[in-house]
């Protein structure tokens, strides 16, 4: 199928008060990020995907609109290893006789053979795995290929009117069949419609000569019935037109995929889903906006967030949202594709492309946990024996203690017994038992008793382990290295998703494993002859996901940013370059993120004030930004002191305030987190300010840096759904 670019907004879930959220759909990571290893030189990288089993396929095409500006282009081929991690097996390139227009366009994989297609040339090329080796073996067509597809060993490709099927026979590849009943464009540069085949129907769109010419012909889908040789049976195909009519050529048509008796048809503004019923009658059953991809029961479809979302069937025929597939670095994703139970996306702008797998069930979130422990109680954590946990004062707030050194010491949150799991705290440790070996503090996930559980281990000999315990037998499944020092907080979270474990440190990836030997337990905290403090925990089952990574050493400025006010400059300092806000003129801000916003970020930046205009003026971080009236923020303000507040409606309120010693050319490490309605600030990682804002005005929003009447620079921004 041709790789698509379609979207859709995604729903955001607004967690209530202390504790517990609204229950929401999955939002799933990638398993592994494709990259080719020559830094794709033809450009466009993901701009084609497609996936069967163990083998993904990327297809790099330049983007040039015309011929003679094209370069050839390349399929990639990456399989996956024993040991869960995907690498690049190949780089598929045209033949001489092919031309040297955007070769993967569209790519086809099943089994060991794989199909490329290419816009501006008429020739399909055809590798197959012999020895390991991936070989080109023929090239069909001279009419077509564009966009191209295979099931159960036939291929299939677009022509100008229809479509080809091809099969391999004792001579190798050849043409057994040609679908014909659509109309060609007019436009020199149509080389075919959307096609797609399934077990036992194959279709092809005709959208239409001319989408802007009044009276075209209306856009038509063709579904032809497939014999017990998987080629057409000559009975007529059904004819698929507009529901309730429309415009002539509005596009209808001009991508299709079918699986089963299930057949999605582009059509403006939403896709359309037909189901054929028992007496062979294609019925439209609903619309889906960015459907593009189905297999099975599941069927994807794109959003503008650069997200994907998944539908699963439902037992009355109809297909709910259940699940989204997201980059874990935010990555917009451009061209899809489902097989079975996994899914492949492709990113261009960046480029790259993302596996998932997606579980057999997909159920709703349980509601997500926090606990700031301001209550004084740690509702639902049960101490395990030799533990002495209780919530204490600590540095203006409170924080679940344990104090024994003498041994281990493991608490487990019991309400949470979930496959998909993720925990995280700041854990300040306090205190090693004296003598000498490793001593440590981690969290847990998959608890199911003493002896079965994941951990890591943050260690005084400045390591963290990734660590399994299956049967009591202790197993490390990675390490990296971290300075730990006493009474310093980390910011910590552990992360288990099907196979992947996560471990992350101030919302950045520094450990990720594949293991499937536990597959549900309960979250915990744990700790070998360590006193130590956890606070703010959150637990859920989603994983985390950067939203926003700005280093700003580009000297450009990045469409993705919004902003006011901003007189923009780049200053190159010894070791980096920094965002500068030279004026002092008024109020200025710089937000990024989508519209509609997400309702938990956390917020991280570096920032100094360089200029004060005059008494308490102020920069800082901004987050749910609704627009310039309506937003929550924090400002380290001249006046010597740092205040976490929200506008509404242009009014301005103080949440939270304390002194701190504010200099200028003095860098900041701030962080702002807003989870429910709970929100902290923070400054070089400790806790100084947290409020609960009961009324809740701003339920998501953007993320960004501002001032006030300050000239100031800002580094190092990131942007994280917790």
């Amino acid at each position: 199928m041709r790789a698509v670019h379609l979207a859709r907004v995604l729903a955001v879930s607004l967690l209530t008060s202390s504790g517990v959220a609204l229950a929401a759909e999955p939002l799933i990571l990638e398993d592994a990020k494709l990259v080719p290893t020559d830094g794709s030189p033809q450009g466009r990288f993901g701009n084609s995907v497609a996936i069967d089993g163990d083998v993904a396929v990327v297809g790099a095409t330049d983007g040039a609109s015309m011929p003679e500006q094209s370069r050839p282009g390349a399929a990639y081929v990456f399989e996956r290893q024993s040991n869960g991690t995907w690498r690049q097996t190949a780089k598929l390139l045209p033949a001489t006789e092919d031309g040297t227009s955007n070769f993967g366009t569209s790519v086809a994989v099943e089994g060991d053979v794989i199909v490329v297609g290419c816009y501006f040339s008429p020739l399909t090329a055809v590798f197959e795995r012999q020895g390991g080796v991936w070989t080109r073996v023929a090239t069909l067509g001279d009419t077509g290929g564009v966009d191209v597809g295979i099931r159960n060993g036939t291929i299939i490709t677009s022509f100008v009117e229809g479509a080809d099927l091809y099969q391999r026979g004792a001579n190798g590849w050849a043409k057994v069949q040609r679908l014909q009943n659509g109309v060609p464009q007019a436009d020199a540069d149509y080389v075919g419609p959307g096609v797609a085949i399934a077990d036992n129907y194959a279709i092809h769109g005709s959208y239409g000569v001319d989408e802007t010419t009044p009276g075209s012909p209306s856009g038509t889908a063709y579904i032809y019935t497939l014999g017990a040789n998987h080629t057409w049976t000559g009975a007529p195909p059904t004819a698929i037109t507009r529901p309730n009519g429309g415009p002539g050529a509005d596009g209808f048509s001009s991508w299709v995929d079918i699986d089963g008796s299930t057949a999605i048809i582009a059509a403006v503004p939403f896709p359309f889903i037909f189901q054929r019923n028992a007496q062979g009658v294609w019925n439209p059953i609903q619309t889906i906006e960015g459907a593009a991809s189905i297999s099975g029961n599941t069927l994807l479809a794109g959003a503008p967030l650069g997200f994907v979302r998944a539908y699963r069937r439902t037992s009355s025929g109809t297909w709910t949202h259940q699940a989204s597939l997201a980059s874990s670095t935010n990555d917009f994703v451009n061209a899809f594709q489902i097989k079975g139970s996994r899914a492949i996306g492709g990113s261009y702008d960046r480029p790259g492309a993302f596996v998932f797998t997606l579980p057999a069930t997909l159920r709703p979130n349980p509601p997500l946990v926090q606990e700031d422990l301001e209550d004084g109680t740690a509702n639902g954590w049960v101490a395990q024996p030799n533990s002495t946990f209780f919530v204490a004062s600590a540095d203006g707030t409170r924080a679940y203690r344990q104090t024994n050194t003498a041994s281990g010491a493991t608490s487990i949150y019991q309400s949470a017994d979930w496959d998909r799991q993720s925990i995280q705290a700041d854990i300040t440790p306090r205190a090693y038992a004296t003598g000498t070996g490793d001593r440590w503090f981690g969290l847990m996930v998959r608890y199911t008793d003493p002896n079965n559980y994941y951990y890591i281990t943050v260690r005084n000999s400045n390591t963290v382990l990734l660590r399994r315990i299956q049967n009591g037998v202790v197993q490390t499944l990675a390490t990296a290295p971290l300075q730990v020092v006493l009474n310093r907080p980390y910011p910590l979270r552990l992360e288990s998703h099907g196979q992947k474990l996560r471990v992350l440190s101030a919302g950045r990836e520094i450990l990720s494993v594949f293991d499937s030997a536990l597959t549900h337990g309960r979250p915990g905290v744990t700790m070998y002859r360590t006193q130590a403090d956890y606070d703010n925990l959150i637990l859920n089952p989603d994983p985390s996901r950067i939203l926003k990574d700005e280093n700003f050493n580009s000297e450009t400025i990045r469409m993705d940013w919004d902003y006011a006010n901003y007189a923009y400059q780049w200053v190159k300092l010894p070791n980096t370059t920094v965002f500068t806000q030279p004026s002092v003129g008024g109020g200025a801000y710089m937000v990024a993120g989508p519209t509609e916003g997400y309702a938990n970020q956390s917020i991280r930046a570096r920032m100094r004030a360089t200029q004060f205009s005059g008494a308490d003026r102020w920069f800082g971080l901004i987050g749910r930004y609704v627009d310039a009236s309506n937003y929550y923020y924090i400002t380290v303000r001249s006046s010597n002191n740092i205040s976490l507040r929200k506008l509404a409606n242009g009014v301005a309120t103080t949440l939270d305030t304390a002194a701190m010693p504010v200099a200028l050319n003095t860098w900041y490490n701030l962080r702002l987190d807003i989870v429910g309605n709970k929100l902290r600030a923070y400054v070089d990682e400790r806790l100084v300010l947290e409020a609960t804002d009961a009324s809740s005005p701003h339920a998501a929003g953007r993320y960004g840096v501002g001032s006030y009447k300050t000239a100031a620079e800002a580094d190092d921004f990131l942007a994280v759904q917790p």
